[in-house]
């Protein structure tokens, strides 16, 4: 509440001031008839420009054989195009508006990366480019400073492509068009969001604050809120991990400083990027909730009842014979839904005419925050569940600690008259997609092992294979971009590269793929499993060969695991043509305005 008070008391004082000072003075005159006449565009400052990523993907294969990926939200063969800016720019010259701009841009992007994703007819049997909008945004100036505007809109965001000074993605990495910002690229921040900022510049230091939903681009705030959590157990767990979207904003920024000032022939910046989740707005009810059955198992019809209505069933609900249903209430904490990311990052960049070096470094933190949830059940308030064995007590209670993933990075760049090169490294906590950054496990091996062991209420039974699938925190992603440019033109370039992406698991071993996952299985199977190496691991393979199986000594179903026997390291690589095309005022195609 004082802060929704703080920012209605700021913006009451803001815009007053603000007003006072477009107050005209005692000796201005007004405006002339024909002043007044004037045509409403003759005012604003307009221009069009835009900016084409055309590209050349190779069909590469991993060492198994897998062709890349194919599909609705995969371009990664053939020709390709990555973006396709169209900007309409403007800024009001003279009048009370004056300094005040805005920005309209469209891009394109296939169909199936859209919302939800391909999940119709038009995307799932043609899925063709669809033009969206990117930007739309308006700057207003703070009480008329040329250093200091707020921005509303669909807008960058600051850990990604800040609109200050110093721009990770323009000023440090500087090849947008090859591939995304570190920060972005790893998973950590939506390039664009919706929302109000503030951005300052000074000689020595600059800022971009951005408080938006969250969400990204593509989602409203809250859109995927939900409260799947009827299953017990994992309700529990997954209120104490904070998943889902919420009512929340999230507050981003980037704060600069600029040891050289205004040198533009070396520029040295220190940078310190930050993203923290849902800071206000989290409703009460995202975390606290009744679940109701008034159902229950069926039980067979009392031998008392009197049967009115013809052909009755001859049962009945559970709880039709206690008057009580069966009830959950859950609860859980807001700080589980407040995750944040910092980091660092400096570059510095030598610039004359003929030649161009930048290179950069820089190392991220990411904290996912957890918390503890309960639920409380009707057998457990009306004393209905005297003994709760290991197994269960997970699904009542559990409290879990902030688990924690990081990422280093290096890159480099040079130019020289029409040639260039660049090349970028990152190394961090590897997370469930490859080259995402995640966090390693908040549970010591021996807790993880205590809980594994009492998951079937039976100590001391955990094999090597149930050991060796438990979180070490060993899992790490090493992912390099790397390549030479040659600049036809100022508006035109064009890149040879590579790019190439590796990982370990949990437990420090290479991750692995093997040539038994390029068979699928046909569809009807009684064994589970979308391909043959899933269907060898399937409990039914397992039951129907068991002397197989216990020849390889595995004893239980759920153990055998096909890539320890045949599993080949997964690497992505992708070799590639990347171009960049210009049309409009090159010199005026910084994304900062």
């Amino acid at each position: 509440m004082k802060l929704y008070l703080f920012i209605l008391i700021f913006f009451i004082n803001f815009f007053n001031i603000y007003s006072q000072n477009n107050q005209p003075s005692p000796e201005e005159k007004p405006p002339t008839n024909e002043e007044t006449s004037k045509p409403m565009f003759d005012n604003y400052q307009l221009s069009l420009d835009g900016i084409f990523f055309p590209r050349y993907e190779m069909k590469d294969r991993t060492p198994i054989g897998r062709d890349d990926l194919a599909g609705s939200s995969e371009q990664t063969t053939g020709f390709t195009l990555a973006r396709t800016y169209l900007n309409l720019r403007g800024k009001v010259k003279e009048g009370e508006l004056k300094g005040y701009s805005f920005r309209l841009t469209s891009d394109i992007t296939p169909f199936g990366t859209m919302g939800d994703g391909c999940i119709n007819d038009t995307c799932t049997r043609s899925n063709p480019y669809t033009m969206y909008l990117k930007y739309a945004f308006v700057n207003i100036p703070v009480l008329k400073r040329k250093d200091t505007f707020i921005r509303l809109g669909l807008q960058h965001d600051p850990t990604v492509n800040a609109q200050s000074r110093i721009s990770l993605q323009e000023d440090g990495w500087g090849h947008r068009y090859i591939a995304r910002t570190t920060w972005e690229d790893i998973g950590l921040a939506p390039s664009v969001d919706r929302g109000i900022s503030i951005i300052h510049n000074s000689t020595f230091y600059a800022g971009h604050i951005l408080l938006g939903n969250g969400e990204g681009p593509f989602r409203n705030n809250a859109e995927r809120i939900s409260t799947p959590f009827v299953d017990p157990k994992n309700g529990v767990r997954r209120l104490s991990e904070g998943v889902n979207d919420s009512y929340g904003l999230s507050l981003s920024g980037i704060f600069s400083i600029i040891p050289t000032g205004e040198n533009a022939k070396n520029i040295l910046s220190i940078n310190f990027p930050f993203r923290l989740e849902n800071v206000v707005g989290v409703n009460n009810n995202e975390v606290q909730f009744l679940a109701i059955d008034i159902c229950g198992n069926q039980t067979a019809l009392p031998a008392n009842a009197i049967v009115t209505t013809f052909n009755a069933p001859s049962t009945v609900c559970e709880f039709s014979q206690s008057g009580i249903p069966n009830f959950s209430y859950y609860r859980g904490t807001k700080r589980a839904k407040q995750d944040l990311s910092y980091g660092t990052e400096v570059d510095y960049t030598y610039n004359n005419k003929e030649f161009k070096f930048t290179i950069g470094a820089g190392t991220v933190l990411k904290i996912d925050r957890r918390g503890e949830a309960v639920r409380l059940s009707r057998g457990l308030l009306l004393g209905q569940n005297p003994s709760i064995s290991a197994s269960e007590f997970t699904s009542y209670y559990q409290t879990q600690t902030d688990t924690v993933g990081n990422a280093n990075y290096i890159l480099a760049h040079v130019k020289w008259k029409d040639y260039g090169a660049f090349a970028r490294h990152t190394i961090g906590t590897a997370g469930n997609l490859l080259g995402q950054l995640g966090t390693r496990a908040s549970k010591s091996w021996t807790q993880q092992v205590l809980e594994q062991d009492s998951a079937n209420n039976i100590f001391g039974d955990l094999s090597y294979t149930d050991l060796n699938r438990l979180d070490m925190g060993k899992a790490v992603f090493k992912s390099s971009v790397l390549g030479v440019t040659y600049y036809f033109t100022p508006s035109f370039i064009i890149s040879f590269g590579l790019s190439e992406t590796r990982a370990t698991d949990t437990v420090g071993r290479r991750a692995r793929e093997n040539v038994l996952e390029r068979f699928p299985a046909i569809a009807g199977s009684s064994a589970s499993g979308r391909n043959l190496s899933e269907q060898l691991e399937s409990p039914q393979a397992f039951y129907s060969y068991t002397s197989f199986y216990n020849s390889l000594g595995y004893n239980l179903p759920g153990q055998f695991a096909t890539n320890e026997w045949i599993g080949k390291e997964i690497i992505d690589r992708q070799v590639f043509l990347r171009a960049q095309f210009i049309f409009g005022d090159v010199e005026r195609m910084s994304e900062r305005n």
